[in-house]
């Protein structure tokens, strides 16, 4: 009997999200995780979130596709890509309890304004009951490294890379069994702390959590990644 052909197109760049799920598994400590990805070509489960000035608009100077997100002239907005909508699903993956549980947040984009002493930019986090968990910059701690933070702005650390215009890889992750969350902005050594601070309950995950303080802040999107230990 004939045999049709079968076509199949691939994602995006799939390698990139098979890299992101080993180094995920091996940096939690796991032999495999729960994952979700998206990227420019690929807004499956973002839910657009803006107040104030904030906006979002696809680059069209940026080959392979790219997204802006602005928090617009003073006074500033605030722009949140969350997964999920919003409401019902702002938990994909099985995050559980944050400060109990393993979980890998990764995003790529850039900066390309300079960072304003009042602002800041999230590549990726989330919201929990204490407060603001990401990675990216924070104008009132630094506005020439790049550093991480949560239960609000009670807990930094620093990244030893400096913070300029170009893309950068920006990872974080919490290894329960350890009771460390790591931070890592393109090829540095992890740099980890204790997770005394994160809160029990998720409010909300999200890829890029920008405020512009005085300034107009612009951060262009590419990709990102979120993993959490698969359910037992």
């Amino acid at each position: 009997m004939p045999v049709n052909d079968v076509i199949c197109i691939p994602p995006k760049d799939p390698d990139w999200r098979r890299s992101e799920r080993k180094k995920a598994a091996s940096a939690l400590g796991l032999s495999d995780v729960a994952w979700w990805s998206t990227d420019y070509h690929d807004e499956n489960g973002i839910r657009f979130v803006a107040a104030g000035n904030g906006a979002r608009s696809p680059v069209m100077t940026k080959s392979g596709g790219v997204i802006e997100a602005t928090s617009g002239a003073a006074p500033s907005g605030q722009v949140v890509y969350k997964l999920g909508d919003g409401a019902t699903f702002d938990n994909p993956g099985g995050l559980g309890n944050p400060s109990t549980s393993s979980w890998y947040l990764y995003a790529r984009g850039a900066l390309t304004t300079a960072p304003d002493a009042n602002g800041r930019v999230n590549a990726c986090g989330f919201y929990d009951t204490n407060g603001v968990v990401g990675v990216g910059f924070l104008g009132a701690y630094s506005t020439t490294k790049w550093c991480g933070r949560w239960n609000g702005n009670n807990g930094q650390v620093l990244s030893t890379v400096s913070i300029d215009t170009n893309a950068h890889d920006f990872r974080m992750w919490h290894k329960a069994s350890s009771g460390l969350v790591y931070i890592q902005v393109d090829t540095e050594s992890p740099i980890p702390t204790a997770d005394t601070l994160i809160g029990a309950t998720l409010v909300s995950t999200w890829f890029v959590e920008l405020f512009g303080g005085a300034v107009n802040q612009k951060f262009h999107f590419d990709r990102g990644f979120f993993a959490a230990q698969k359910m037992t």
